[in-house]
């Protein structure tokens, strides 16, 4: 019973692949295309089939698809990092350049003095705050990368 239903399934396939296309155009000069004959002379089409891009071989390997979705995967994980690096060296640069603009303002007397060594550890905290961040950040990258 089995080799029946493959011997079917097989017969049905090659029909389907062996299949003509013909080219046909109406009284109305709309063209169609069909797989019977639409007149007595009709235009056989040459019906080119290109890959659909998935690379899966006759045995169901699907390993080519399951690589390129990783590393498809992998480049855009790489992509969203470089963007948190850009976007967090931006947002450092901003909050240091704001705190030097208010250490520049400091009075010159002993309270000045005081907050500008308060803004001046202030700014060596968020340094390294931020430095730490985009220091993360390189890391994923590069265990990405190994991973590759």
């Amino acid at each position: 019973m089995i080799r029946m239903i493959i011997a079917i399934t097989l017969s049905l396939t090659t029909t389907v692949l062996s299949a003509e296309i013909y080219k046909c155009t109406d009284d109305d000069g709309k063209l169609t295309y069909s797989d019977s004959k639409c007149s007595d002379n009709p235009e056989s089409v040459d019906i080119k089939v290109t890959s659909s891009g998935l690379q899966m071989g006759a045995h169901g390997d699907w390993s080519g698809t399951i690589n390129a979705n990783r590393d498809r995967d992998i480049n855009r994980a790489i992509r969203r990092h470089h963007r948190n690096i850009q976007a967090l060296q931006n947002a450092r640069n901003k909050h240091l350049s704001s705190l030097h603009n208010r250490k520049k303002q400091t009075s010159n007397n002993l309270a000045g003095a005081t907050l500008d060594q308060a803004l001046s550890g202030e700014m060596q905290a968020v340094a390294a705050d931020y430095n730490t961040r985009i220091q993360l950040e390189r890391d994923s990258i590069q265990r990405l990368r190994s991973n590759d």
